[in-house]
């Protein structure tokens, strides 16, 4: 276990604290340098669950979720996709994330709305603009976004199984003011209305969109963390 990791915690911790929000924009840009150094090694991942042997069974799921760390502002985790499969395009409602890769290759589509989208289960179609396609491996530079930019996007895992950690805030179970606790919505692209812009319509959870665990050996450091948040909410 890396000091980097533990200091992308705290900094983490630091940068989405709503007493700092003033800060935000200088705390973001300091994480993702962060965040752009950080490897599979330093957050002691097991080389197995990211290998094709690992998806070699009928029964594997496409995806592998690893929980990494949750907390009232801030959750971690891994995701490790099969080769070829797509994470289905989904939203991030009132959120920052920061992915970065840990082994193979990915390919991210973003799509960032054209107008302010109020946050609202009846919302069933939102114009989009399509962002750049990003194809990123380990050693490039992390993909974000933010409650206003690329905040939906589909991940496929190109030429092999492929592993990415994310940082998202607030967690989706947060109860953040006037959007209360929100959920991961997905969505499909209607036939294009110019030639970056799309309209999403949101459908139900993609059949396609299953994943099983694995456990992390959690670090010491990031058990005082959780004791801590645990021992506040109490």
């Amino acid at each position: 276990m890396s000091g980097l990791f533990a200091k992308i915690v705290k900094h983490s911790l630091a940068t989405f604290d709503r007493k700092n929000a003033a800060a935000l924009s200088t705390n973001l840009h300091q994480l993702k340098q962060l965040m752009d150094q950080l490897t599979a090694k330093d957050l002691n991942i097991d080389p197995f669950i990211m290998s094709e042997e690992a998806f070699g069974y009928d029964d594997k799921a496409p995806c592998t979720f690893v929980r990494i760390f949750e907390h009232e502002d801030v959750s971690m985790s891994v995701f490790i996709l099969r080769g070829g499969y797509t994470m289905p395009l989904h939203d991030h409602p009132v959120m920052h994330g920061i992915l970065k890769t840990l082994s193979g290759a990915l390919l991210v589509r973003s799509y960032t709305a054209i107008n302010e989208v109020p946050y609202s289960r009846i919302i069933k179609e939102v114009p989009v603009k399509a962002e750049e396609p990003k194809l990123i491996n380990s050693t490039s530079e992390c993909a974000t976004l933010t409650p206003t930019e690329c905040n939906y996007h589909e991940i496929s895992a190109i030429n092999g199984v492929a592993a990415f950690f994310d940082i998202l805030s607030p967690p989706y179970d947060t109860n953040i003011p006037i959007y209360g606790r929100r959920r991961c919505n997905f969505y499909r692209k209607l036939p294009q209305d110019s030639p970056d812009g799309y309209t999403l319509e949101r459908i139900p959870t993609p059949i396609s969109y299953y994943c099983d665990s694995a456990v992390y050996v959690t670090p010491d450091f990031l058990k005082d963390y959780e004791t801590r948040f645990t021992s506040q909410k109490a």
